[in-house]
């Protein structure tokens, strides 16, 4: 019984056993950077890559798509731009998709019925247990909970939206869409073009219309890695604006960092390996980031939250968590 969790979270790897998966993603590593090397050496004039784009999918095949890679960049930008938005006491925006756990339809190991009914906002291991987005936030005294004018579809199932002010700098808005656990494909895909520029949304807050989707400032996905899944075309940027992206899923770095860049926009924060998408971790990234914290401070939250979660030893949560390229 001591080799997995029996939590709420009992799915997932311990984080204590990470050091031992690392040698198998040291061969990963090794093929990665073999291919790219191969294709940094027809790189033309204006420093664009002619191969594809790749990430890993179940049973660690690669599946390819023909793109033009931007090149990566620094936060410069974005820690100006929420700099200025908090002198203004503009509210800083972060937005969260959350695919809700679902044994039928996500190639997860099975939880129970009830934390694996991804059609249940009451039960929903992501969603309504301790660690779930919604019930997470609405349980700490210093996020403000409000209410929404968002209507259920047939795609997101709730809006949770919350507030807090963080003193000496900014005040931050956490707008959280539970994702009905069939509609994955629609979930990575506004995640993607939200990064991109192409998914616009906005929330009434206050008789305040408050824009999110591709004008957050920072967009999240937290839940189960639908790259395993879903297939998508990788998605241009449409404008300039770059923004944070942090991708809270099992080893999210390997897949949706290629898209990421080619979206313009920062990987923040995003996972080397299996994982619990726990809502602490959200908390603590983002008390960091308000703070204009720099990526790998970000990090070292993220990873503090995660020992905090699971007790695993802050060593063994340090190496599960990427900033950067």
């Amino acid at each position: 019984m001591g080799a997995f969790f029996f939590d709420d979270c009992s799915h997932e790897l311990p984080c204590y056993f990470l050091p031992f998966l690392y040698s198998g993603y040291m061969r990963f590593l090794f093929i990665t950077s073999f291919v790219l090397l191969i294709s940094c050496a027809h790189q033309n004039q204006h420093g664009q890559l002619s191969n594809s784009t790749f990430y890993f999918k179940k049973g660690g095949s690669i599946k390819y798509h023909d793109h033009t890679w931007l090149q990566p960049f620094e936060r410069d930008e974005q820690v100006t731009f929420l700099k200025q938005k908090a002198e203004s006491r503009e509210p800083l925006i972060v937005h969260t998709m959350v695919p809700l756990c679902d044994n039928a339809h996500q190639g997860i190991v099975p939880v129970s019925p009830s934390l694996g009914d991804g059609f249940n906002l009451k039960t929903n291991l992501y969603w309504a247990t301790r660690h779930g987005m919604k019930k997470y936030f609405e349980l700490k005294d210093e996020w403000i909970s409000l209410n929404s004018n968002f209507i259920a579809n047939d795609t997101i199932l709730e809006r949770a939206i919350f507030k807090r002010s963080f003193n000496g700098y900014s005040e931050v808005i956490l707008i959280c869409d539970a994702y009905r656990g069939d509609q994955m494909d629609a979930c990575v895909k506004d995640y993607l073009n939200s990064l991109a520029g192409f998914h616009s949304d906005s929330v009434l807050i206050d008789s305040t219309w408050i824009l999110c989707g591709d004008q957050a400032d920072m967009l999240v996905f937290n839940g189960h890695n639908g790259l395993y899944e879903v297939y998508p075309d990788t998605i241009y940027a449409q404008h300039t604006r770059k923004k944070d992206a942090v991708v809270l899923a099992c080893s999210s770095y390997w897949g949706f960092t290629p898209f990421i860049q080619n979206a313009n926009c920062y990987p923040l924060v995003t996972t080397s390996s299996s994982m619990y998408p726990g809502a602490t971790i959200l908390d603590y990234i983002i008390e960091a980031w308000v703070q204009f914290k720099s990526g790998e401070e970000i990090r070292l939250a993220a990873a503090m939250a995660y020992h905090e979660m699971k007790n695993c030893g802050l060593n063994a949560a340090d190496g599960l968590f990427v900033s950067g390229w």
